[in-house]
C-alpha cells in the first residue's frame, strides 16, 4: 500500500511537470511569433521609407509617413496603399494567416490572436517607428513592442 502510494505521488509529480512544460513551450512559441510579426511591421515601414527615399527628383525623408499616426500593415503594405490602412489608436484587427504561403494578412486565411499596431513619432530627420503585437491567452494579454529609431543619413548627399 505505501509503496503504491509512492508510486502514484511520483507519476502525478511526473504528469504535473510534463503538463507545465507544454504550457510554457506554447507560450515561447507565442512569443517567437510575435516577435516575428513585430520585426515584419518595422521592416514594412523601413520598406516605405527607403521608398520615399528612393525616388529620383527630390522625394524627401519621411514624406509619406504621418507623426502621430497608426497603422495595420502586411506584407504588401506599400506608400501607394499606406493611406488605407491609417486606423486610430490601437488595432483590433487580427491578422490572418495563409496556410499555403505562409503569409500573414488581414484578407483571410486562418485567423490567428495576434493583433499588430504600428505607431509612427517624430518628424524632420528623425523618426520614431513602435510595433506593437498583443494577443490574449487563457484571459491574459501579452504584448511584445519593438522600436526603431530611423535618421536621414542620405541629407549629406542631398546637400
Amino acid at each position: 500500500m505505501v509503496t503504491a502510494s509512492l508510486i502514484m505521488i511520483g507519476l502525478i509529480g511526473i504528469f504535473s511537470l510534463l503538463i507545465h512544460s507544454t504550457s510554457m513551450n506554447k507560450d515561447v512559441v507565442h512569443r517567437f511569433e510575435a516577435t516575428y510579426l513585430a520585426t515584419e511591421g518595422i521592416e514594412i515601414m523601413k520598406n516605405i521609407i527607403d521608398t520615399d527615399v528612393a525616388i529620383p527628383g527630390g522625394v524627401f525623408f519621411n514624406s509619406t509617413l504621418v507623426s502621430g499616426q497608426n497603422y495595420e500593415v502586411q506584407y504588401d503594405t506599400d506608400k501607394e496603399n499606406l493611406k488605407d490602412r491609417e486606423i486610430f489608436g490601437s488595432s483590433t484587427t487580427p491578422l490572418w494567416i495563409n496556410t499555403i504561403t505562409g503569409l500573414y494578412n488581414y484578407d483571410g486565411g486562418t485567423k490567428t490572436p495576434y493583433i499588430r499596431t504600428i505607431v509612427v513619432r517624430g518628424g524632420g530627420d528623425i523618426m520614431t517607428i513602435k510595433s506593437e503585437v498583443a494577443w490574449e491567452v487563457g484571459g491574459e494579454r501579452n504584448v511584445v513592442n519593438l522600436e526603431e529609431i530611423f535618421q536621414n543619413w542620405r541629407e549629406w548627399d542631398e546637400k
